[in-house]
């Protein structure tokens, strides 16, 4: 995979459509295109596209991996790096003990799943508070509609 092939992917991998990827960089959209056709992105465009793209300039420019073997806790920021992603390089860094490491992770995925669960009580409630706006709104346009005339009630004679 060529460099302008792997950025097009991880373009893809982040959600950029190649109109948007140039916005960003401030360049033309074609020579974004050129990127799939075995061009490559100029090298002063390498760590701006590191970035946007989370990953490191070594990976961007070498494959290899995901990235991350090449990150240490200073360039991790500029990636889209899972939780316990983050705790491998920190503990290769830190020298943090196996079981502390453990722990963590336990605790991580304790709260991940509090996470999920209260996003879905969330999104229940958006979607009750979608269904009352809608019959709420629906009783003001009743409100709102003339009434009919009291001779619509007769049936066409008076009496």
């Amino acid at each position: 995979m060529t460099v302008g092939e792997r950025v097009l992917y991880l373009a893809k991998r982040e959600g950029f459509t190649q109109t948007t990827l140039a916005e960003r960089l401030g360049i033309n959209q074609s020579s974004v295109s050129l990127w799939g056709k075995g061009n490559d992105p100029r090298m002063d465009k390498i760590p701006q596209l590191a970035k946007l793209l989370r990953v490191s300039e070594q990976y961007l420019l070498c494959g290899g991996g995901d990235g991350i073997e090449e990150m240490d806790t200073d360039t991790m920021v500029t990636r889209k790096v899972t939780v316990h992603e983050a705790l491998d390089v920190v503990y290769k860094e830190k020298g943090t003990a196996e079981a502390e490491l453990s722990e963590i992770k336990a605790e991580v995925a304790r709260l991940s799943a509090e996470l999920t669960e209260s996003r879905s009580l969330i999104n229940k409630l958006i979607e009750r508070n979608e269904e009352l706006s809608s019959k709420y709104i629906a009783l003001l346009e009743a409100e709102r509609s003339p009434a009919p005339s009291p001779s619509a009630f007769c049936s066409g004679s008076a009496g």
